[in-house]
């Protein structure tokens, strides 16, 4: 499960949250390490939708 940061020093971050797997909520992290904001996500997220759809 995922969510996004709307305020403090993570707000437009999003975060991994497998509280369910008792594994704490934790800022979801690209392949060079630096912390996933909301647009770029849903950037991502549009390009694997689209390319779906070809």
């Amino acid at each position: 499960m995922g969510g996004r940061a709307g305020a403090g020093t993570g707000a437009g971050r999003i975060w991994s949250d497998d509280r369910g797997d008792d594994v704490d909520p934790a800022p979801l992290l690209t392949g060079h390490g630096q912390p996933v904001t909301f647009a770029r996500w849903y950037l991502d997220w549009l390009d694997r939708a689209e390319q779906q759809i070809r």
